[in-house]
């Protein structure tokens, strides 16, 4: 009889992801057969590269206002953001966008999957990156016009 209860109980739970002791045991299972989920095969298959740089080791940020190379608070104490005056746009596609600051001789790469509702930051990366990244044959993006 008790068998049968813990049965029900966990059959009644795979409609809300199976219960604790079930997920342990599936997850064991799965590691010991070598069997990788989605989301493990995704990430190990998908290299964190733009335009044949490495970012996987490159410090990111996804806080607002970081890095301070690029941001400046505006009205002051307003918690709102916005692009310094000196930070350039030099490129901006679908697999990213980079922004170079020449006053440090230093750029950072916003990149993120499409449709993702975050912004990733990686940088600061030395140099100019029209040399670095080969941008030269890409058209430079323009600067948005002042609001």
């Amino acid at each position: 009889m008790r068998r049968m209860v813990t049965t029900y109980v966990c059959v009644a739970m795979l409609a809300m992801g199976g219960c604790r002791g079930c997920r342990e045991r599936g997850a064991r299972y799965r590691r010991a057969a070598g069997i990788k989920t989605r989301q493990q095969e995704a990430s190990s298959t998908e290299q964190l590269e733009f335009r044949g740089l490495d970012l996987a080791a490159a410090p990111r940020t996804r806080r607002t206002g970081e890095p301070a190379d690029l941001w400046e608070e505006r009205p002051a104490g307003s918690g709102s953001y916005e692009i310094r005056e000196q930070v350039e746009c030099v490129y901006s596609g679908l697999d990213g966008v980079v922004f170079h600051v020449p006053e440090k001789n230093c750029f950072y790469i916003e990149r993120d999957p499409l449709g993702s509702s975050t912004l990733t930051f990686y940088g600061p990366f030395e140099g100019d990156p029209k040399q670095v990244l080969r941008l030269d044959d890409v058209s430079s993006a323009e600067r948005p016009p002042a609001r």
